[in-house]
């Protein structure tokens, strides 16, 4: 990243960060209070668009993802963000996109989109993930793949997607000629460049862990062609700037850089934690999906932290971010949809204020197994897994949504005590981050079933820490100074372990220890 130019007076950016679900175009506009000679700076959020999108089925039982929708959405964003910055008389400096992590696009020789994106929840990469796995047993199978990529197998990874694309249309595949994660695929609609950000990359399963470069071993593994992957950059860098056209069509500046931040969302989510230096912190970025885990300075490879299905991430500044990939809040949304099919439309408000007013621990059930990561009706899938371990089947929304987010606080426990004993450290302060920090009651039962202090915020920590990345890539921040903004510019909200439910807790711990494990042992039983 670049240093800070001297430049004192406001500088904006736009963040295009999209999730899941929807997609946010939010101004950031970075501001130095009085005081001192520097004074204080702090980061404003504008929030310009936030428009709906999901994954489409097709006709096979497929899924992808609608990109011309994502565009219209990311262009409405950027025309309000042009009027903003001429009522404002604040210039934007550059835009950048983020967003969730492993799908891509393919572009032929005529940078023309071949097919439209698969979604990562696309059923086929759950067999392509059998099947290679079974035909490398031989060869250290799933050890194979992390002690040289840093992360854990999961059906979703590039990796497999890359090969049920080869089984399934290796004539697109061989097409292709340039490969470009969603976030890559966006700043090269918006710059005309191509380039891969070297956060996005490394969700694929398919970069060295160590080198942070394309894995020669691991593509001549599994067969897949080279020469539409493009060179690794770090985050931070600006591609190129706005194209002219678009510029004019949308009243912005054509100076305007495009600048890859981490391009991951959970990079960047995990660069605005507002973390102390001197503390013992993790980080759980929460939303569809839980990610908890450790910043550090390289990856941990070890057969122990690839049985714990740990993965190994990069992050600005050469960071490393040790982490588990846990289902989540989806089980929460899956259910309000079921819901909602059913003529019952509650807010997630209410449906945690239901589940705030049902019995504690009634029930548990394992927050990862795999039954949940489908989309389609939740709560027959809770009800199927609470009688297959013993548990009470939770009935109705207040009951259903308690056991969700009791068994994922017990989870996150679970988690972090692995995370400590393979990194070899301990962890006193939680930093809660992105929409799922909103919930107090869920952090509250996290301090609870952690021990730990829980510091929620910011809820938009994804779009804060692009625009800050994009800040310090540009000179108009110092590199170092990006967590003492977040500290600076957001309220955050404490949670403390609370002694009279530690016994509550306690027993609650070794009750999900026990389910866990006679979910997993019935799971490995031959059908």
């Amino acid at each position: 990243m670049g240093s800070a130019n001297g430049h004192h007076g406001p500088t904006a950016h736009i963040a295009i960060d999209l999730g899941a679900e929807s997609g946010r175009v939010i101004v950031g506009e970075i501001r130095s209070d009085g005081g001192d000679r520097r004074g204080v700076q702090r980061l404003t959020m504008h929030e310009m668009h936030r428009f709906f999108h999901g994954d489409i089925a097709d006709e096979a039982g497929g899924r992808h993802w609608d990109v011309e929708e994502i565009w219209l959405g990311i262009r409405e964003g950027l025309r309000s963000a042009a009027r903003w910055s001429a009522s404002s008389d604040v210039a934007i400096r550059s835009v950048g996109v983020d967003t969730w992590g492993v799908d891509f696009a393919l572009l032929d020789a005529q940078e023309q989109l071949l097919a439209p994106p698969r979604c990562y929840r696309d059923p086929r990469h759950f067999v392509a993930m059998d099947a290679m796995l079974g035909e490398l047993a031989n060869l250290g199978g799933a050890f194979r793949l992390f002690r040289v990529s840093g992360t854990a197998p999961m059906f979703f990874n590039t990796i497999f997607q890359l090969v049920a694309m080869q089984r399934a249309e290796p004539a697109l595949l061989a097409r292709a000629r340039a490969l470009l994660f969603m976030p890559d695929f966006l700043h090269w609609k918006l710059s005309g460049s191509m380039t891969c950000e070297e956060t996005i990359a490394s969700t694929s399963g398919l970069v060295d862990a160590t080198t942070g470069d394309w894995s020669d071993d691991l593509l001549s593994a599994v067969g897949i062609p080279t020469h539409m992957l493009r060179p690794i950059r770090p985050c931070g860098q600006a591609i190129g700037r706005i194209r002219p056209d678009l510029a004019r069509e949308l009243g912005l500046s054509e100076s305007i850089e495009v600048v890859a931040p981490a391009g991951h969302d959970t990079a960047s989510a995990v660069a605005a934690v507002p973390a102390e230096a001197s503390s013992r912190w993790a980080y759980l970025s929460s939303g569809t999906w839980s990610l908890i885990g450790l910043e550090l300075p390289g990856p941990i490879l070890s057969e122990r932290a690839c049985s714990a299905r740990l993965t190994n991430e990069r992050g600005p500044n050469g960071t490393m971010r040790l982490l588990r990939n846990i289902v989540g809040l989806w089980m929460v949304q899956e259910y309000r949809r079921e819901r909602m099919r059913r003529g019952q439309d509650e807010s997630y408000q209410e449906l945690t204020q239901l589940a705030a007013d049902s019995q504690p621990m009634r029930s548990l059930v394992n927050a990862t197994h795999e039954s949940f990561h489908a989309p389609g009706d939740m709560s027959p899938r809770i009800a199927a897994l609470a009688s297959r371990t013993g548990e009470p089947v939770p009935v109705g929304p207040g009951p259903i949504v308690r056991c969700c987010l009791e068994s994922l606080a017990l989870e996150y426990d679970r988690t972090l005590r692995e995370i400590e004993g393979i990194a070899g450290r301990s962890i006193d302060v939680l930093h809660v981050v992105g929409g799922g920090s909103l919930n107090d009651l869920l952090n509250q039962f996290t301090a609870d079933a952690t021990g730990c202090t829980v510091i929620a915020g910011p809820a938009e920590a994804t779009a804060a820490g692009n625009i800050l990345v994009q800040a310090a890539g540009v000179g108009a921040i110092a590199a170092d100074a990006v967590r003492r903004i977040a500290r600076d510019s957001f309220e955050l909200h404490r949670f403390v372990p609370q002694p009279a439910e530690a016994e509550r807790w306690t027993k609650a711990r070794e009750r999900y220890a026990r389910l866990r494990e006679i979910s997993l042992r019935a799971d490995r039983q031959p059908s």
